[in-house]
């Protein structure tokens, strides 16, 4: 029954009271007279609607609290029940599935999720009639949640806990008579673009007894999935693997052990919307894996609201007073010229437009050179300017190692642009700040891009009578040795520098008074002679 039984005979001997003996099948006749079917719901791949989760592969993360996440997954199931008899396959129990499961999840903090989902199946081109039936069926609905045991930036783990409720379609391969449990730890780990995902987990269940070489009793279920984020928050595609096997024969590899593996795309549209595609196939013979899978999803995200400041308190006085004066609008900022591309503005240097590098490196695009040069020029203009520091940020994505590093680099990579753009090094140096400074709060894909930035901060300002030390000449690249041009901006000459060469000094003026007086004596010398 349910794809070839591989089991030792000594296990195949402990199934002979629970199965058709081979050799009576030939007497019954038909395929149809093999056998029966039984209240066991066979479904290999579950959604679980939870915050990054895949298809069949629970996850540890959660997300803002007050997420909702509500959906559908659709699938084709071609086969996922076969038949066989004396080890020859008569037919197809279920030949044709298609199973619509819709489900809703509840975050109701960072530590505590909810969750419900039941599934919608139709069958068609059964082969056996006996075994299973044509038409509309409803499975058994699950209500369950997850608990955070431990979480960080790379590794997390949760501890999940499901309940099968007896609410479906009986004798039909769809719904069971009795409650179900499924309970086991889930984890994830977050390595730059890569997630990885493993759940282990128990399902509990009472012995579905059977007159078939199948015995359907408590399961071990273990999944895993690998995700790329080709667009981190927009685009993904993962490779999940499936296996469930019966606790009395593990390592059998009979109709009690399936196996599956999965493909999927993954897609957000917008951040409150979330597509799948997918397809899968069987690797063994178990019960529920199927000769191909194909599978379809959406899923809409709703985020709590943020709830608006409160009103303050209405004071209601004897005598009313005029009401104070606004405040001064601030003045607006000045729109940009069409070719300036930088300006300085109190203690920084503003850019119009943000500094965009190749994506995962410190590659800059040479878009963004022509406002890298435009900064060089504005600090060789101005030597006032004593001392700037570029300061790279990044997003809250990845591990905080990964985005400091990344943001050293990138900081680094514009000190080095600015450096051949003509700027002397002296008035410059980079650091990182990683994720520890964000401009913006939220998770959404614009709140991420205003977080990745690179500031340029003036920490140190020439002001009054100072003027800036002599820069050294015969610079040469730090990284590589090459000789290279650099300007260092002269100073105007302070005001008493200015009087004191207008000024004649004391030693001319000694110079003139004994000039003058060699002058007179001479004269004087000839009117006696």
């Amino acid at each position: 029954m349910a794809r070839r039984s591989a089991r030792s005979p000594s296990a195949r001997a402990l199934a002979v009271p629970l199965r058709l003996v081979a050799g009576l099948a030939a007497a019954l006749g038909p395929a149809t007279a093999l056998a029966q079917a039984y209240s066991a719901d066979i479904e290999l791949v579950r959604p679980t609607f939870s915050t990054g989760s895949l298809p069949g592969v629970d996850s540890a993360l959660f997300d803002e609290p007050g997420t909702v996440r509500g959906g559908f997954m659709l699938q084709y199931e071609q086969n996922p029940l076969l038949v066989y008899a004396d080890n020859a396959l008569v037919g197809s129990a279920i030949k044709n599935r298609a199973m619509l499961h819709g489900g809703v999840s509840w975050d109701i903090n960072r530590s505590v999720s909810l969750r419900a989902s039941l599934p919608l199946a139709v069958q068609f081109d059964t082969d056996v009639g006996d075994i299973a039936s044509d038409g509309g069926l409803v499975g058994d609905l699950f209500v369950g949640g997850k608990v955070k045991l431990y979480g960080s930036r790379p590794f997390s783990a949760a501890l999940r806990a499901d309940v099968g409720i007896p609410s479906g379609s009986k004798e039909i391969w769809m719904g069971e008579n009795s409650f179900r449990g499924v309970f086991g730890p889930t984890f994830t780990s977050r390595v730059g673009p890569f997630d990885i995902l493993a759940d282990v987990n128990v399902m509990g269940r009472r012995p579905v007894e059977t007159t078939l070489d199948l015995v359907l009793d408590s399961e071990l279920w273990t999944s895993g999935g690998v995700r790329y984020h080709i667009w981190r928050n927009r685009a993904s595609a993962s490779a999940v693997l499936i296996q469930k096997q019966g606790l009395s024969f593990i390592g059998d590899g009979g109709a009690e052990t399936s196996t599956e593996a999965l493909g999927a795309f993954q897609y957000k549209p917008t951040p409150n919307l979330q597509l799948d595609f997918g397809a899968g196939k069987g690797l063994n013979d178990g019960v529920g894996a199927t000769d191909m899978r194909m599978f379809v999803g959406m899923t809409w995200i709703r985020y709590k609201p943020e709830p608006p400041p409160p009103e303050p308190p209405k004071i209601i006085e004897e005598t009313p007073e005029l009401p104070p004066e606004p405040p001064p609008e601030p003045e607006p900022e000045p729109e940009w010229k069409e070719d300036e591309l930088a300006r300085i503005k109190g203690e920084q240097i503003v850019i119009r437009d943000p500094i965009e590098f190749e994506f995962n490196t410190s590659n800059i695009l040479p878009k963004s050179l022509p406002t890298l040069q435009y900064v060089a020029d504005l600090l060789n203009e101005n030597w006032h300017i004593g001392h700037l520091v570029i300061e790279g940020h990044a997003s809250a994505e990845g591990s905080d190692a990964y985005n400091y590093s990344l943001s050293l680099e990138r900081s680094r990579s514009i000190w080095e642009a600015l450096i051949r753009g003509g700027v002397h090094p002296d008035r410059m140096s980079f650091r990182s700040m990683g994720e520890t400074v964000p401009k913006t709060a939220g998770t959404d894909e614009a709140a991420l891009a205003e977080n990745r930035r690179v500031e340029f901060k003036i920490i140190k300002q020439y002001e009054g009578d100072e003027r800036p030390p002599e820069y050294r000449g015969n610079v040469r690249l730090p990284w590589n040795g090459e000789a290279i041009n650099v300007k260092a901006p002269v100073a105007p000459p302070a005001p008493e520098e200015k009087k004191k060469s207008d000024a004649k000094p004391k030693d001319t003026e000694l110079e003139d008074f004994f000039e003058k007086a060699e002058e007179s004596d001479g004269a004087g010398q000839g009117g006696r002679q």
